[in-house]
C-alpha cells in the first residue's frame, strides 16, 4: 500500500516502469501523485508485468500526470502512464476510481500515452466511477471514450483527448507533498466531477476541515454527473487544512482518523 504519497522524478533507464515495476502481487495506490517520471521502456509512471500469478492494481483519489514513456525514443515503450502486460492464462485487474491518469507522454512509434494494455482480453479493467483518462489509445477494447462514458468516467481517446488542465507540481499549501491541483481558468474538468464519500481530506489531509470531509463543493461550478461535488484526483480545489486528524503520525490503531470524543469515557 502507498499511502498519501508522491513520486516525482524518477527515471527507469533501459527498463520499464518510471517509478514503479511490479511484477504480479498486489499494490494499492490512496492519495498518490505521480509526475514527471520517465522510462526508456514502457510505463513512464507505473509498469505492471503478469506472468505466474493474477495481479491486482487498486487506485483511489490519485493522479498520474506529465510521465514519459520510450524516454530514449528508440521505439520501444508504450504508455505515459500506466502499462500492463499480461501473459498466458492470468489476469491483471484494475481497480480504479477519483482518479486522473492524463497529459502523460509516449514517445513511440504507436502513441498510448495514458494507458497501455498489450493484452486488453487479460485486462479486467474495474471502473468504479469518476475517472478521468486523457487518451484511451493503448486500451481501446478496455476503456470506452465518453464524457462520461458508460463506467461514469470521462475518457478522451486519441482523436480528442481530454486535457486535465492541471497546475505545476507545487507544494499548494503543504510544506511536504506537493500535488497538481486542478486550474480554475481554464476550468479543470476535474474539479466538482468526482466522488470521495467517507473521505476525510485529500493528499495532503485538506478538505472542508469545518465538516471533517475532503469534499469541497464550489458553488460556482455545476457538479458533474452524479458527482457529490468532490474532485477528482489526489488534490481537492480550494481544501483547508485540518479536515483530516489523525491521531497518531505512525498509522497506530491501523490508521484510525478519527479524533478523541471529548466526552468522559
Amino acid at each position: 500500500v502507498i499511502r498519501r504519497t508522491v513520486l516525482a522524478a524518477n527515471t527507469a533507464e533501459s527498463f520499464n516502469g518510471g517509478a514503479v515495476a511490479m511484477q504480479n502481487g498486489e499494490l494499492a495506490l490512496d492519495r498518490v501523485t505521480f509526475s514527471g517520471n520517465s522510462a526508456d521502456g514502457a510505463g513512464g509512471a507505473i509498469h505492471l508485468t503478469v506472468s505466474s500469478a493474477d495481479a491486482t492494481l487498486t487506485m483511489t483519489d490519485s493522479t498520474i500526470a506529465f510521465n514519459t514513456a520510450n524516454l530514449d525514443a528508440d521505439g520501444s515503450g508504450d504508455g505515459g502512464g500506466v502499462s500492463v502486460v499480461p501473459s498466458g492464462a492470468f489476469t491483471a485487474t484494475l481497480v480504479v476510481r477519483n482518479s486522473i491518469v492524463a497529459a502523460n507522454l509516449d514517445n513511440g512509434a504507436t502513441i498510448d500515452p495514458d494507458l497501455f494494455f498489450s493484452n486488453g482480453a487479460l485486462v479486467d479493467w474495474q471502473s468504479s466511477g469518476f475517472n478521468l483518462i486523457g487518451s484511451n489509445a493503448g486500451a481501446t477494447g478496455t476503456v470506452g471514450s465518453g464524457l462520461p462514458n458508460v463506467d461514469g468516467d470521462y475518457v478522451g481517446s486519441a482523436a480528442a483527448p481530454l486535457d486535465p488542465r492541471l497546475d505545476i507540481l507545487n507544494n499548494w499549501g503543504d510544506e511536504v507533498l506537493a500535488t497538481h491541483r486542478p486550474l480554475l481558468s481554464p476550468l479543470s474538468p476535474a474539479i466538482d466531477t468526482g466522488s470521495c464519500p467517507g473521505s476525510t481530506g485529500d493528499q495532503r489531509r485538506y478538505g472542508d476541515a469545518g465538516a471533517g470531509q475532503r469534499r469541497v463543493d464550489l458553488a460556482a461550478v455545476p457538479n458533474g454527473f452524479a458527482s457529490d461535488g468532490c474532485d477528482i484526483g489526489a488534490h481537492e480545489r480550494a481544501g483547508a487544512p485540518g479536515a483530516d486528524l489523525e491521531l497518531f503520525l505512525d498509522g497506530f490503531e491501523g490508521g484510525h482518523t478519527l479524533p478523541w470524543a471529548s466526552e468522559a469515557l
